[in-house]
């Protein structure tokens, strides 16, 4: 009887053991949880840099405010827990900023489970780390041209296109 309750006290200690290690490795449900929505809010703030990008490539200007973007029910424009839009507000002819509030931070390189979204040269700077809490995220067109002057294109003389007998 007592080599019973022995056994049973060694393996529920092995379990609180191995629970308490995971969650010291892995984190919490909740903090899980809010990772994973910080991340999605972070493919959303991407999404919309990309339609303002695509906006700007267009226009030749900055939208006034999101409601001027493409929208889509792959990419909402809107945080994922409140369904509120995110903060938008032009800085200047080619700058803007991007807001919303985050549940993590992912400042820390040793945040387990943080989205590191490493910066790509020549693309994209903005690379949306974030603290915990409400932040902005000032970003500029990158890929900046000019208008392309469109010229029509001068007309040929149509010529008799005839089969050629040998």
């Amino acid at each position: 009887m007592t080599k019973t309750y022995i056994a049973l006290a060694l393996i529920t200690i092995g379990v609180l053991t191995g629970l308490v290690y995971a969650f010291t490795q892995v984190g919490s449900p909740t903090t899980a949880r809010n990772q994973k929505s910080d991340q999605t809010r972070v493919d959303r703030l991407r999404n919309i840099t990309y339609k303002i990008e695509s906006y700007y490539s267009v226009n030749n200007r900055l939208p006034e405010n999101l409601s001027q973007l493409t929208v889509d029910s792959y990419s909402p424009m809107t945080d994922p827990d409140t369904d509120a839009p995110f903060i938008y507000e032009v800085v200047s002819d080619l700058s803007y900023k991007l807001c919303a509030t985050f549940y993590t931070s992912t400042l820390d390189e040793k945040a387990p489970g943080a989205p590191h979204l490493p910066t790509i040269p020549g693309e994209y700077e903005t690379n949306f780390f974030h603290p915990e809490g409400y932040h902005c995220f000032t970003t500029s067109v990158k890929f900046y041209s000019p208008p392309y002057n469109y010229q029509t294109p001068t007309p040929i003389d149509a010529v008799e296109l005839s089969p050629t007998v040998q």
